[in-house]
């Protein structure tokens, strides 16, 4: 029987949580994304002990890059005892392909965990045009999977389509410019001078525009007046402003959102 993919299963051997925090989660990310293109990666997620991953290809290829994955896995997430044998489970038709695309990406709610709130530890930021490394993937669920609709997927971030691509940036949310451009590049920070970083400071200046003084960008980009006006003069990539705007507006949300919880909970 020819089969559409597989829905691949794999845990640590020794149970532990495979990304317990934002660091790792996008390590775990760039090691599955950078790998994923030439296996038809659909999607993926980390959730509590396990990876979930979605591959529209044959068998074969989808052992020998799990293979090769498990082995990147154990080296760059710090794993000791490595991670458990894979389970392949066949994707027989269109239907059970939609139905496996959306068990990967509500894992979280599965489990109840509440530690990857930005789902970086998925390729959802990547469909949503939050991040770049895996946008490929953007492309092959709009090939492969042409009913699921961005307000489908923006609703697993408590977000509207608007909010996402809309909404107004808060002085809150630009606290965190410098984590929102590294989540781009699925990068912990932005250190160092390599192209990719370079861009996303690019970036992180052009979204800001004239919102924000000289004196307040150097502190949240840990750099110089100099510096900041360099980039200002340098060309911005479109695609790398977008998704620095849009994590800037879910941080908006989110902030906004915990705020009414609190208010809602005072007595």
């Amino acid at each position: 029987m020819k089969v559409l993919g597989y829905h691949i299963n794999l845990g640590a051997t020794d149970g532990r949580v495979i990304a317990p925090n934002t660091r790792v989660q996008r390590t775990l990310a760039r090691t599955v994304l950078t790998a994923g293109r030439d296996c038809g990666l659909l999607a993926f997620r980390a959730a509590d002990t396990h990876l979930h991953i979605l591959a529209a290809c044959c068998r074969e290829l989808a052992g020998r890059w799990l293979r090769s994955l498990s082995t990147k896995l154990r080296v760059r997430l710090k794993l000791p005892n490595g991670l458990s044998s894979a389970h392949f489970e066949p994707v027989a038709d269109q239907r059970h392909l939609v139905n496996a695309f959306r068990y990967v990406l509500r894992q979280d709610e599965r489990h109840g965990t509440q530690h990857a709130p930005l789902a970086e530890a998925s390729n959802l930021p990547d469909l949503l045009g939050m991040r770049l490394i895996g946008g490929y993937t953007a492309g092959s669920v709009a090939r492969l999977l042409p009913r699921i609709r961005a307000e489908e997927l923006v609703a697993r971030l408590d977000l509207t389509v608007g909010q996402l691509t809309a909404a107004a940036i808060s002085e809150d949310a630009y606290e965190q410019l410098e984590d929102a451009a590294a989540a781009t590049l699925g990068l912990p920070r932005l250190l160092g001078r390599s192209s990719e970083v370079v861009a996303a400071r690019v970036a992180a200046v052009a979204v800001v525009g004239d919102a924000l003084p000289t004196a307040r960008l150097t502190r949240l980009l840990g750099s110089t007046a100099r510096t900041i006006r360099r980039l200002k003069g340098r060309e911005a990539d479109p695609r790398l402003v977008e998704a620095v705007a849009r994590q800037l507006r879910l941080r908006t949300v989110r902030t906004q959102a915990r705020r009414d919880d609190a208010l809602v909970l005072q007595p």
